[in-house]
This record gives C-alpha cells, sequence and structure tokens, in this order.
C-alpha cells in the first residue's frame, strides 16, 4: 500500500524561467527569491496541503513577485481568448435555402464559386422544396430564400419574412411522359393534358412536397378539373430528381422543370410530350429574410448576393449555362438587344 506523500515530494521544483524583453530590448530576470516564491507557488496549486494558507504566506512576504505573476498570467489568458475570438469571427458564412431544381439542374454549381471568392465567405446550401424553403426564411434558420411560387413569395414578402425581391430568371414547365404516350398529350395544353391522363387512369409521379413545381401542378389539376385516383397517382415527398427517377421506374406521367430534365435527360426514355403555354413558364426569384427573425442572419451579406444575382455576371453565366447545347434557364435581369431570341 502507497502511503500519502506531500505535495512537496511528490511534485519537482518548478522554476520560473526569465521574463520576456521589455519594449526596449533589456531582458530582466526574477531574482534566486523571486524564483522559489513562484515554485512554491506554482506547486502549491497542486499540494495536497493546504494551498491557500501557503499563497497567503507567500503573498505576505514577497506580494510584488505574486502579483506580477498573476498579472502575466492573465494578460496571457486576455491574449488568447482574444485571438480565439478574432479567428472565430473569419468562420462567418451565408445560408441559403433554395430549390432541388437550382441544385439538380447545377446551375448552383457555377454560380456559387464566383460569390464565395468574392465575397471571401462559404455559401450553406439547404436545398429543399420551395415550401420548406420559405419554412426555413420565415424561421429567420437562413439569410436569402431562392425559389420559384410567386404567389408563395408575395405572401411571405406581405407577412414581412422578408425584406427585399429579386426576379432572377426563368424556365420552362415541362411534362413527361412514355414514348408511347398512352393517354395521347402530346402537343395538347396543359390544362387537357391533365385532363387526358386522368381520364386514362394513367400513371402520374407528383413531388407531393409543397415545393414550386408540385403547387404549380396542383394549379393545373385544379383547372383541368380532375386528377387521377388511387394507384394511378404517386406522391414522392422527394426533390426533382429523385421524382424523375420514379417516374422513370413506374414509366409514369410527370411535371417537370426544364433545366433539371435536361440535366438528367441522358438517364431517362421519357420524353417532353407538352412544354409550351404561359401556365407553364417557371418564374424564380429571391429574398433577403428580415433580419429582426434572429440575430444571427447575415443582412450585409444577403444584400450582397442578390446585388450578385442579379448583376450582369450572374445574369451572364446563367443565358451561357448549358446541357447537350440548350440553355437551362434564361436570365430576367440582363438587358438584351431589341428583337433578341432571348429579350424578355
Amino acid at each position: 500500500m502507497v502511503g500519502s506523500l506531500k505535495g512537496s515530494e511528490m511534485l519537482p521544483p518548478i522554476v520560473v524561467g526569465p521574463c520576456e524583453p521589455s519594449q526596449g530590448g533589456n531582458a530582466a530576470a526574477l531574482s534566486a527569491k523571486s524564483q522559489v516564491h513562484a515554485g512554491v507557488a506554482f506547486r502549491s496549486l497542486f499540494s495536497l496541503t493546504d494551498p491557500v494558507a501557503e499563497l497567503l504566506d507567500l503573498f505576505r512576504s514577497d506580494p510584488a513577485t505574486i502579483i506580477g505573476l498573476m498579472v502575466r498570467f492573465l494578460l496571457r489568458i486576455i491574449l488568447l481568448v482574444t485571438c480565439c475570438g478574432i479567428v472565430g469571427c473569419t468562420d462567418t458564412h451565408l445560408q441559403l435555402a433554395t430549390t432541388t431544381s437550382t441544385r439538380d439542374s447545377g446551375l448552383l454549381d457555377v454560380l456559387l464559386p464566383e460569390f464565395e471568392k468574392t465575397a471571401q465567405v462559404e455559401v450553406k446550401v439547404i436545398a429543399v422544396g420551395t415550401g420548406r424553403a420559405l419554412k426555413l426564411g420565415e424561421n429567420g434558420d437562413v439569410d436569402v430564400v431562392f425559389v420559384h411560387a410567386r404567389q408563395a413569395e408575395d405572401a411571405f414578402m406581405k407577412a414581412k419574412h422578408g425584406v427585399r425581391r429579386e426576379d432572377v430568371m426563368y424556365n420552362m414547365f415541362v411534362i413527361l411522359g412514355p414514348a408511347s404516350d398512352p393517354a395521347r398529350i402530346k402537343g395538347v395544353s396543359a390544362q387537357e393534358s391533365l385532363l387526358r391522363i386522368a381520364q386514362a387512369k394513367a400513371n402520374f409521379v407528383s413531388r407531393g412536397d409543397e415545393s414550386g413545381t408540385h403547387k404549380r401542378e396542383q394549379q393545373l389539376w385544379s383547372t383541368a378539373g380532375k386528377m387521377p385516383e388511387g394507384e394511378h397517382y404517386f406522391e414522392t415527398g422527394q426533390g426533382m430528381g429523385a421524382s424523375l427517377n420514379i417516374a422513370e421506374e413506374k414509366q409514369a406521367y410527370i411535371l417537370s422543370d426544364f433545366g433539371t430534365y435536361l440535366k438528367w435527360k441522358s438517364k431517362l426514355s421519357l420524353v417532353p410530350l407538352v412544354n409550351e403555354g404561359d401556365n407553364l413558364r417557371n418564374p424564380y426569384g429571391v429574398m433577403c429574410v428580415n433580419p429582426s427573425k434572429s440575430s444571427d442572419i447575415q443582412a450585409e451579406l444577403a444584400d450582397q448576393f442578390v446585388d450578385y444575382l442579379i448583376s450582369p455576371t450572374a445574369q451572364n453565366m446563367i443565358k451561357d449555362y448549358q446541357v447537350d447545347g440548350e440553355p437551362l434557364f434564361r436570365p430576367l435581369r440582363l438587358k438584351e438587344p431589341p428583337g433578341s431570341a432571348n429579350s424578355n
């Protein structure tokens, strides 16, 4: 059995080395007496005897040394905390809630690097349906919302969840289906095509996730006056890419944004059957979340990001972004010469 030992028997002597050079460059050293006192002071903190009593005795015998050591120790702590705080402040990032179509189409991979480089900030993307993206903004969990459901966006701004909204771009929705087209919808209007799908009891895949695409689909079913029932209507609750995969497996009809379809075209046997009409136009808007929602909201960065998206730099990137030689989106803030094919 090991007997108990006093702190002085357990720990080796501690000697404090010379002080740092002064501003004038002259090095000062603690006296031999001060070194002994300093060593005993530090050892007393770990002693099995009474450290308070020993420190009080040292303070009475050599208060200048003890006070000096304490000041130097506190200064080092303050310097360490300050440096850590400065380093921590550089970890600023922008939280972007956006739709899966901007991610699945590959557009964000083109747009974000330039902004991150210029603003020296990381953009953290949360790609969800429009409904969930708007909810994240409403809760103050993100700085910017980039979606495509104009009525929902207007309601978001009217409720003062956002402080700024800008039009950015548009593409078209398209109704895809098997090349055999069992419901015979090719070339008819969007409303007529959905009515024929319902009447033919053909399979239809819906995102069912309150996304902008799902909201538009619901509007089209409403105007058609009839929708599929039972086993012929499948709600995935997933993003555009995943829903396209399911529609491919089931050889079902589906409403998709044209950009994501082009990105996934090589993996699909489904073909575009209806892609014209004003009710298939799909505009995208970006909004700055109201900073009163949370003290964590990066209001200035949000404004910078919105400015970037509507700038000629980003708008030209949107115009030039293509897959298999076809543009995925059309910019809404880029001035085109009169009569241009891209003029809006």
